[in-house]
C-alpha cells in the first residue's frame, strides 16, 4: 500500500475501495470465465484427441484393407495371365489336334478311295474271268456236247449291270445263247 501511496503522493490519487472491490469482483467474474473457457477448450482438446485416435484407427483398418485390396488384385491379375497362358495353351492343343483329325480324315478318305479302286479292280477282273469261264464252258460244252448249265436271270441291281464291259459281255452272251 505504500507504493500506492507513494504514487498517489506524486499526483495520483488513491484508489477507492469500493472500486477496487468492483475491480475484484470482475477480475474473479474474468478469471471463472477463463476457467470455464479453459475447461470448454480442455474437453474440445479430449474430444478431438478422441476423435483423431478415431480417425486414425479407421485410417489404419482402411490402409490394411486397401493393402489387402491391392494384394488380391495381384493375385487376380496373375491368375487372369495364368489362365490366359492356359487358355493360348488349349487353343494351341485344340488346333493341332483338330489338324491331326484333319489329316486323319484325308488318310481315312484316301484309303477309302483306294478300297473302292482295289474293289472296282477285283470286279472288274472278276467279271473278266467270269467271262472267260463262260467262253471256256461254252467252247467245252460245244465240242463235247455238255448240256447248258441253267441260266438264272440276275437282278438288275447287279454292280456289273451298269459297266460297259458287262453290257458288251450281255450283247455277246445274247448271241451266243441265240445260237445254241
Amino acid at each position: 500500500m505504500e507504493d500506492i501511496r507513494a504514487k498517489a503522493g506524486r499526483g495520483l490519487k488513491e484508489p477507492n475501495i469500493q472500486e477496487l472491490e468492483n475491480k475484484v469482483v470482475s477480475l474473479q467474474q474474468a478469471k471463472k470465465d477463463l476457467e470455464t473457457d479453459i475447461m470448454k477448450r480442455k474437453s474440445l482438446i479430449v474430444c478431438l484427441h478422441k476423435d483423431f485416435a478415431a480417425r486414425q484407427t479407421e485410417a489404419s483398418q482402411l490402409e490394411r484393407k486397401g493393402q489387402e485390396k491391392e494384394e488380391l488384385l495381384q493375385k487376380l491379375q496373375l491368375q487372369c495371365e495364368e489362365s490366359k497362358h492356359e487358355n493360348v495353351r488349349l487353343a494351341e492343343r485344340n488346333k493341332k489336334s483338330e489338324d491331326l483329325i484333319s489329316q486323319h480324315h484325308s488318310e481315312i478318305w484316301e484309303l477309302k478311295l483306294k478300297q473302292q479302286k482295289m474293289k472296282l479292280k477285283f470286279e472288274n477282273e472278276l467279271y473278266s474271268m467270269m467271262q472267260q469261264h463262260k467262253q471256256l464252258y461254252a467252247d467245252i460244252v460245244s465240242r463235247h456236247l455238255l448240256p447248258p448249265p441253267p441260266r438264272h436271270k440276275q437282278p438288275s441291281t447287279c454292280i456289273w449291270s451298269s459297266h460297259p464291259e458287262r453290257r458288251s459281255a450281255n450283247r455277246v452272251k445274247r448271241s451266243t445263247d441265240s445260237r445254241t
